[in-house]
């Protein structure tokens, strides 16, 4: 996520709050102090994939992604718009079964 301008990882979430690693300890803040991180080309390549084409990404054999006026839209099975790392790696995890590797 993002707070305060940096990316930290979540260590658990419920609806009263957000418990965040911020360098050696956690802090705990309110759900609506967050925003999703955003994808970028950039940040795919941080995450594995790379450019075969302008404006095309994949990752292994599995995942491809095209660029967007609006975004990024997963393509070849489904027509799936995501826009933030977090629904990333979720449709990654739900297609391949692994983690999506992130160097932040």
């Amino acid at each position: 996520i993002v707070y305060d301008d940096f990316y930290h990882k979540i260590k658990s979430i419920d609806d009263f709050c957000v418990k965040v690693e911020c360098d050696t300890f956690y802090s705990i803040i309110s759900p609506t102090e967050v925003q999703p991180i955003p994808l970028t080309d950039e940040l795919l390549k941080k995450c594995g994939f790379r450019e075969i084409v302008e404006k095309v990404f994949v990752h292994g054999e599995m995942v491809n992604l095209v660029k967007g006026d609006n975004g990024y839209c997963l393509y070849d099975r489904l027509s799936i718009d995501i826009s933030s790392l977090h629904q990333l790696q979720n449709i990654f995890f739900a297609l391949t079964g692994k983690e999506l590797e992130v160097k932040l």
